[in-house]
Order: structure tokens, then sequence, then C-alpha cells
């Protein structure tokens, strides 16, 4: 939800054009970011727990992978455009924003399980 909702705000106010969708089956609004980034990250959450490995490291790495290989392919490719000064290294910084904004949350709410569960 954070980044289609944070995709939806840029693309809303011209930062960010997506002038293709990834099928005419799916609404206008349904974009790569809200399908596989959500899912990647998902899955770098649970191998991290289940390894026991460093999140912020593996999210870190996964965003660099999607702001500056993905977003650039996206960009030569015409998938994406940026406009008003966005550039890769917001689209990197984005990422890890709602990447460990997502953790957090996740972690919080974990807590108020964990808090109430006992009783």
């Amino acid at each position: 939800m954070l980044w289609s909702n944070v995709d939806s705000i840029l693309s809303k106010n011209n930062y960010l054009v997506h002038p293709h969708t990834l099928s005419y089956l799916f609404p206008v609004g349904i974009t790569v970011t809200a399908v596989i980034f959500p899912v990647t990250f998902m899955l770098i959450y649970q191998y991290c727990r289940k390894k026991e490995k460093n999140l912020y490291l593996y999210a870190t790495i996964g965003s660099i992978v999607f702001a500056f290989g993905f977003g650039g392919f996206s960009d030569v490719v015409d998938l994406l455009r940026m406009a008003k000064g966005m550039n890769l290294m917001y689209l990197f910084l984005i990422d890890i924003a709602v990447v460990f904004t997502a953790l957090w949350m996740t972690k919080l709410f974990q807590k108020f399980k964990d808090m109430h569960g006992s009783k």
C-alpha cells in the first residue's frame, strides 16, 4: 500500500509518469510499483527473518537494484518518465523510506500483538 500511495502522489504531481501499464487487462493505476516491489521486499523480509540476516542491508541492496537498475532501465525504454527534478537517487531514497517505514510498522504491530497476546 505504501508504494502505491507514494507512486500515486508522485504521479499526480507529475514527478513520475508511467506512459504504459503492465497490461491492458489491469486498471490504469496498477504499475510495477504496486506489484513487483512489495512482493520482492516481502520475500526479502521473510528470507532475512528465517536466515537471521541483516534486513537493513538486504533492503538497501534491493532498493539500489530497483532504483538504479530497474528504474534506469525503465527510463531508457520509456516505461518511466521523471520530471520536475526527479532522478534515480530520489527514487532510491523513496524506496529506502518506504521499505524502512513498512519494517518499522510491522515491528510496531508485532509489539502490540505480543503485548495483547500474552494475557
